[in-house]
């Protein structure tokens, strides 16, 4: 096998998406110039008081251990969202750092994607069934 040398490609130079692409989805309001973490601190303290996640959660179980339903409104989930981020650099996560978020379909995982986000780390998200 020979040893293939890479050198600065020009594709680092080259955007992922056309400039003028991009211009014209700024122009026409599709695109904003926010990144996802800020969008979402945004819409949290827009309306702080508005129900923004109904779903199961493990943190909220009854005497058999079945996850059960919880209500957050954007400020309580910015709340759980920052105190997900201080668990997380506790560990010891970074950063930068690659985090798997392997949770099924419960209110755990947008915590803690909103979290990752705000702790601006790298995410490689993962939703699996039980079967996977």
């Amino acid at each position: 096998m020979t040893e293939q040398i890479v050198e600065r490609s020009e594709l680092l130079e080259t955007p992922l998406i056309p400039e003028d692409f991009a211009r014209r989805y700024r122009e026409e309001g599709y695109w904003i110039d926010q990144t996802i973490p800020e969008f979402l601190l945004d819409a949290c303290r827009a309306k702080p008081h508005f129900p923004a996640l109904v779903a199961l959660s493990h943190a909220q179980s009854d005497a058999e251990g079945k996850p059960q339903q919880i209500r957050l409104s954007y400020g309580e989930l910015e709340v759980a969202a920052r105190a997900a981020a201080r668990r997380l650099e506790n560990a010891g996560v970074q950063p930068g750092d690659r985090v798997l978020l392997q949770l099924g379909n419960i209110a755990e995982y947008l915590i803690y994607l909103m979290g990752i986000l705000g702790r601006c780390l790298t995410g490689l998200l993962s939703a699996t069934a039980p079967h996977e």
